[in-house]
């Protein structure tokens, strides 16, 4: 799911999914560079920079990017704002 919000002086494009979630203690991790969550190592295709980028991206935008979950099982909510 996408949500594209305007404010007056800003905007906010929020990507919901349902997938596998991101376990709290993982939160503060997603943005480093080459982090990849335990269980998707070796079974899914990625890097580990996709969200490191994009979190760097949002900033020289002078915005930021935040990333939500409540765990196991739970989707992931990731929130861009500017």
């Amino acid at each position: 799911k996408v949500t594209l919000s305007s404010y007056e002086h800003s905007v906010e494009v929020i990507v919901e999914d349902t997938g596998i979630g991101i376990e709290p203690d993982a939160l503060k991790e997603v943005f480093n560079e080459f982090y990849r969550e335990y269980r998707v190592r070796g079974s899914e295709n990625g890097s580990g920079l996709g969200l490191a980028l994009s979190k760097k991206i949002a900033q020289v935008l002078q915005g930021d990017l935040f990333i939500e979950s409540e765990g196991e099982g739970k989707g992931t909510k990731a929130i861009f704002k500017l």
